[in-house]
């Protein structure tokens, strides 16, 4: 009889040389030509063992059987109200996050709406507890819906709808039974054993999510902002005791991520906190916004209009159009304060920087049209009331005709220039006299001169205005933007 043992290990191992990919010739046990790990189980007596993965070969009658007897069936033994752990003890889900694309981020209203998709891991020690080999087959993996199974009621805890965990009846979870054949042969007793390891079944979950999360937004360096938004996870109604969530990757996968038109994800992360007895995990994504169409349709035209605002002073005081042009700067200012206010966040804090520079524009522009204003009373003054000496001091002082060595002629009382060559005096002028109708002919300054000289003093000043106004507010803007 033992001589009858070895003639079949001896043919077996024949056959199973010559053939690499021979069927085993026994349902009931694995065979391999090349043992892999292959350990001696003795050194004084010739035998090896060899741990295979099962191969999933199962029939669908197996697989039903196994269906009805584990899920489906009357007597089911799985219970998905039920844990998936033989002694209650805490869940340890691995999860990871791939992002599919940004479909919105209102800074408005301060919410971001993003597509992608889950990946949460865990063992399930109940799964295969009617699990048969003889009935059911060498089942390793499957497909089975969701609600066949015990699930985490995953949510987004900052969602700006209700807080509802993410299910679909149309999804479906694999599970990874995990059985490992040994084969233990001992040519010396010509005996082979088989021996089956069970390990717990692994169940993989890949739920689609469409998430509207609250974002809190820092809006100080529009149009050359950063933001940062976090999407908060959490097994709601699960304390951390019972459920406990572990980060697969420390980065969200961008795989299969579509581009937004609007704004760039510069980075990503994903990090495991624990608030209150409650495990969350939270999707950071960092965005930068992409400035060129604010720029090209905001920045630019407001500059522009800085500097045409000012060209009110250049126009002649007698051109009725001046004070026109004044109040259509300003309400062209208000106009695009108006337009920055419709893509910013109703907050007073923080505020954003361009604001700020904006209503300063819109300040200097209303000075602007107060003293075009001013400067045309001026000019439009009765030229019967002369210029007090004061002023026409100053304004003789400011076109340099009190510096000059010549007087000024005026068109009344022209000079006799032959005379002075004669070395004659004209009688005018070597009489003194303090009224302010002699001074002014003495210089020239009537009240068109000096509201021509205010004009020019104050396009001087607003423009000077402008540029510090820019420098103040705008550089700090373009630093950030190179940052």
């Amino acid at each position: 009889m033992e001589l009858l043992k070895k003639i079949c290990v001896i043919t077996f191992c024949f056959f199973g040389h010559q053939h690499v990919n021979a069927v085993p010739c026994n349902k009931n046990f694995i065979c391999t030509t090349q043992p892999v790990n292959a350990v001696p189980c003795n050194k004084n007596v010739n035998c090896t063992e060899v741990c295979t993965p099962n191969a999933n070969l199962v029939s669908k009658t197996q697989f039903e059987s196994f269906l009805s007897t584990t899920f489906t069936g009357s007597r089911a033994s799985y219970n998905t109200l039920v844990p998936p752990r033989a002694d209650l003890s805490v869940v340890q889900v691995n999860m990871s996050f791939d992002l599919l694309q940004v479909i919105d981020f209102n800074e408005v209203a301060g919410t971001l709406e993003i597509v992608g998709f889950l990946t949460l891991l865990w063992n399930d020690e109940l799964v295969d507890d009617s699990f048969d080999e003889v009935d059911h087959g060498s089942l390793t993996k499957f497909l089975i819906p969701e609600n066949y199974v015990w699930k985490p009621p995953v949510s987004v805890f900052n969602s700006v709808k209700a807080i509802i965990p993410i299910a679909d009846s149309t999804y479906h979870v694999r599970v990874q039974m995990g059985y490992t054949t040994c084969v233990k042969n001992d040519s010396n007793e010509g005996t082979i054993t088989k021996t089956i390891i069970k390990e717990v079944p692994l169940v993989t979950w890949k739920p689609g999510i469409n998430s509207k999360s609250a974002c809190l937004i820092d809006v100080t360096h529009f149009p050359f902002d950063s933001q940062e938004c976090v999407v908060r996870f959490i097994s709601f109604g699960h304390p951390s005791t019972e459920v406990k969530f572990n980060a697969l990757e420390p980065e969200v996968n961008l795989t299969d991520y579509q581009d937004n038109m609007e704004w760039t994800l510069d980075s990503t992360a994903i990090e495991v906190e624990e608030i209150d007895g409650s495990s969350f995990i939270l999707v950071k994504l960092k965005f930068t916004r992409r400035p060129l169409y604010f720029v090209v349709n905001l920045v630019t035209p407001i500059l522009i209009l800085a500097v045409i605002s000012t060209l009110v002073f250049l126009l002649p005081g007698n051109s009725g159009e001046r004070i026109g042009y004044s109040v259509t700067a300003f309400l062209t200012f208000a106009v695009y304060l108006t337009m920055i206010s419709d893509n910013l966040p109703k907050t007073s804090d923080p505020m954003s920087t361009l604001c700020y520079f904006l209503m300063c524009m819109v300040a200097i522009s209303a000075g602007t049209a107060f003293v075009t204003i001013f400067t045309l009373r001026i000019f439009h003054k009765d030229e019967k009331k002369m210029v007090p000496n004061w002023l026409s001091n100053l304004i003789g002082c400011l076109n340099c005709r009190i510096c000059s060595e010549d007087e000024f002629e005026d068109p009344e009382y022209p000079v006799n220039f032959e005379l002075q060559k004669r070395g004659k005096l004209d009688t005018r002028s070597i009489v003194t006299t303090d009224s302010d109708e002699e001074h002014n002919r003495k210089w020239g300054v009537d009240w068109k001169l000096v509201a021509s000289t205010l004009d020019m003093l104050f396009f001087l000043v607003f423009i000077g205005l402008n540029a510090i106004v820019c420098v103040v507010f705008l550089v700090p803007l373009l630093e950030q933007m190179n940052t």
